[in-house]
């Protein structure tokens, strides 16, 4: 029986899925996902994070999407020089 390092067997965009369905498997309150779409098409990652919602799994994530927005209530935005922006979310704004 050989054993296969799946980072090295499966495309990155594989990993994020399988780590998604992973995380839908186990059902958490909550899960902090730190650019866990990156390498999916956008309409898949729409539905990842739909599918998240469904389960009633709560999302503190990092992403850099705008398209993702939406399925979030507050946004903390740093801005580079040791400052921050944290409020609700305004969903379409681009700020």
């Amino acid at each position: 029986l050989d054993i296969l390092n799946w980072s090295e067997e499966l495309t990155i965009g594989v990993q994020q899925r399988l780590a998604m369905a992973r995380m839908y498997y186990h059902k958490p309150k909550f899960a902090v996902l730190d650019e866990c779409t990156s390498a999916v098409a956008p309409e898949m990652e729409q539905r990842m994070y739909e599918n998240a919602q469904n389960f009633g799994i709560s999302l503190i994530s990092v992403c850099h999407r705008t398209s993702l927005w939406h399925f979030h209530n507050y946004l903390l935005k740093f801005d580079g020089k040791g400052g921050y922006q944290f409020g609700p979310c305004h969903f379409g704004s681009g700020s």
